[in-house]
């Protein structure tokens, strides 16, 4: 099976259950950035997300058609008026409380980041985390928006800002008991690629620089930290700067042997990284 289709199955899936939730908002950011078809699981976001044993919005079929006129094109001024218009049919919704609705403003907040919106993009974040948190929601689900605002922090030029960010997303996963790093790392990548692709390398180096800080002094977070230098070293690889990307794709690899020693598939994957970019030199 494709990652297309691996990616639109999980989001399918978990809409059709009735949870679509920050997951299926992460693999869409993923999928875009990949510049992947999205179409079915934007228009899947849109009308299913958090309807579970509720009842749909009354518009949901103007939403739809709406949503497939955008299904071969990634244009985020086309898609946003749609995005608010699903945010105000589900604050308006009758029954059951919007507990989803957390995962609304988080999208919202990634399109307005994509939109070089980015104050307006942290609204959207804190407003998914406030919601989270008067929702009870703890753990991941809750750091994951202050991780993407932390990303806009960056890019309006208030790193401090950034660096609190990171540190409360850590903490709150702390309280929690949340271990859950993976996605926690995974999210702070997602950013940087954001960035990237944004045309802003230098954003991204800076956020992950500022992500490695904030993850330092929590011990069980040092495997995960591989993976951030291993980005930095995919970063350095696109800008040609070949000598800078072996250093980061060795520290990606030596984090990898000393963390993972028994994930053989992630070992494999830097040492090659480490390879390709020396062949480039």
């Amino acid at each position: 099976m494709s990652q297309d289709c691996v990616l639109v199955f999980a989001v399918l899936t978990q809409a059709m259950n009735g949870r679509l939730g920050f997951h299926g908002w992460q693999l869409l950011g993923r999928g875009m950035l990949m510049n992947r078809l999205y179409s079915i699981a934007l228009l899947t976001t849109v009308l299913l997300a958090g309807c579970g044993s509720s009842k749909p919005p009354a518009d949901a079929e103007a939403l739809k058609e709406e949503t497939l006129k955008l299904s071969k094109e990634k244009n985020y001024e086309a898609e946003l008026p749609i995005l608010r218009a699903a945010i105000q049919a589900r604050e308006e919704q009758k029954g059951n409380a919007p507990v989803d609705l957390g995962d609304y403003y988080l999208r919202l907040g990634q399109i307005l980041s994509f939109m070089d919106q980015d104050k307006e993009a942290i609204a959207a974040y804190d407003k998914a985390a406030l919601i989270n948190k008067k929702n009870m929601i703890q753990g991941l689900k809750l750091a994951i928006p202050i991780v993407y605002s932390a990303g806009c922090s960056v890019n309006l030029g208030d790193p401090q800002d950034a660096k609190a960010r990171l540190e409360m997303a850590i903490t709150l996963m702390q309280e929690a008991g949340d271990e859950n790093s993976f996605e926690l790392v995974s999210a702070m990548i997602d950013v940087s690629g954001i960035q990237v692709q944004k045309g802003k390398p230098e954003k991204a180096e800076e956020f992950l620089w500022g992500a490695i800080t904030a993850c330092a002094s929590k011990i069980y977070l040092s495997p995960s930290i591989c993976r951030i230098f291993n980005q930095l070293g995919e970063i350095r690889y696109l800008r040609g700067d070949n000598l800078e990307a072996v250093k980061y794709f060795e520290q990606a690899l030596e984090g990898a042997v000393a963390f993972m020693p028994d994930n053989q598939w992630i070992i494999a994957q830097f040492r090659k990284n480490v390879e390709k970019a020396k062949l480039g030199n």
